[in-house]
């Protein structure tokens, strides 16, 4: 049943702007005209609304909820009308502050993983627009000592199991990868000096961070190797010259360093096209790493003693000072090898293998 005929009221062709429209309801309702704001996208309320409205007038007396309706109806065609938003658009549902957090911080995506896949990426950067102090400098510094320091111990304690060679590059490979995936949402999973130069070079950390980070490494590198050292008796201790990195008996100090170059060059190639470069990151990074680790470790053990990390060299010889100072012979190599293998990795990638936004070349 209808108090009224309904009568559409016709449209003025759009301008592309927002224009109002005057639907005019039976005087018994509220004795006013309700202004219905349209635009080229849409009209807010149709002849099927109008219709409703009019059933609604043949009440005696207005109702006080449609009195309500309508009012909210003014309302919200007024605010249709000021900000040029179409009327048929459902309002944006208001966002917990931690949502607003994750939004921007997808914005601010750095290179070195962004948290989700797989873990290995600096989030400095993150860390910077959106935490404190402790997010930005102290809790990624922890997550790079307590990760080296588990990553020494477990690597040295390997040299004294039955396992030879490829238990050694088993244990190193598998313990990198699951720190990776653990901590690369807290720091990057660096883990390693030379990863963190071939980052820093690559664009994915600032240089003040990188500092910090070298510095948590190395303190977490003696922690570890003194974990080793109250772990093991001294009698198994120096049988394994702490697990300290070592030339192979018959390598000369060139074919050592030579070693070191390239297959640190191989990881931190691994870790910037896994894990860093926006067009090629997987979340397969970790496990991608770890089998680097394990690769460089069975061709190069016996040349170089395969330690592509500074840190992993440092702590082990320093806790065997004590028993045998030659531990520091030729350990030079266990700097400038990585490095050099970390610089040369990063310049490749940027100069040809990165995606378009940090290639340098073509």
């Amino acid at each position: 049943m209808t108090c009224l005929p309904e009568k559409k009221e016709p449209l003025a062709k759009s301008s592309g702007k927002p224009q109002t429209v005057s639907v005019p309801l039976p005087q018994q309702l509220c004795g006013r005209k309700i202004g219905l704001a349209a635009n080229h996208h849409s009209i807010f309320i149709s002849s099927s609304f109008q219709a409703f409205f009019k059933q609604l007038a043949c009440f005696k007396e207005p109702q006080p909820f449609v009195i309500d309706l309508l009012t909210k109806c003014r309302n919200l065609s007024q605010t249709c009308c000021r900000t040029s938003r179409p009327c048929c658009e459902q309002p944006q549902p208001v966002k917990h502050q931690s949502e607003r957090d994750r939004e921007k911080m997808s914005e601010h995506e750095p290179l070195l993983n962004s948290r989700g896949h797989g873990g290995y990426e600096d989030k400095s950067e993150m860390r910077m627009e959106t935490g404190g102090f402790f997010e930005q400098t102290i809790r990624p510094c922890l997550g790079e000592f307590f990760g080296v320091t588990l990553f020494v111990f477990v690597g040295t304690m390997s040299v004294s199991g039955a396992g030879g060679i490829l238990g050694i590059a088993i244990a190193h490979g598998l313990m990198i990868a699951l720190l990776v995936a653990a901590l690369g949402n807290v720091s990057g999973g660096h883990l390693n000096p030379a990863v963190t130069l071939g980052v820093l070079f690559a664009g994915g950390i600032g240089p003040l961070n990188a500092v910090l980070y070298i510095v948590s490494q190395l303190i977490g590198s003696i922690t570890g190797a003194a974990l080793t050292r109250g772990t093991l008796s001294q009698a198994a201790f120096v049988n394994i010259s702490g697990g300290a990195s070592a030339l192979g008996a018959n390598s000369t100090v060139g074919e050592g360093l030579l070693a070191e170059i390239v297959l640190t060059a191989i990881l931190i190639i691994t870790v910037l096209l896994t894990a860093v470069d926006r067009s090629t990151k997987t979340s397969l990074a970790p496990i991608a790493i770890g089998f680097a680790v394990i690769v460089d470790i069975l061709a190069g053990a016996s040349i170089s003693g395969a330690s592509l990390n500074p840190a992993r060299s440092l702590g082990p010889a320093v806790t065997m000072t004590t028993f045998n100072s030659n531990v520091w012979d030729n350990h030079w190599l266990y700097w400038v090898g990585p490095g050099v293998g970390a610089v040369l990795a990063a310049l490749v990638h940027r100069l040809i293998l990165a995606g378009p936004e940090k290639r340098v070349l073509f």
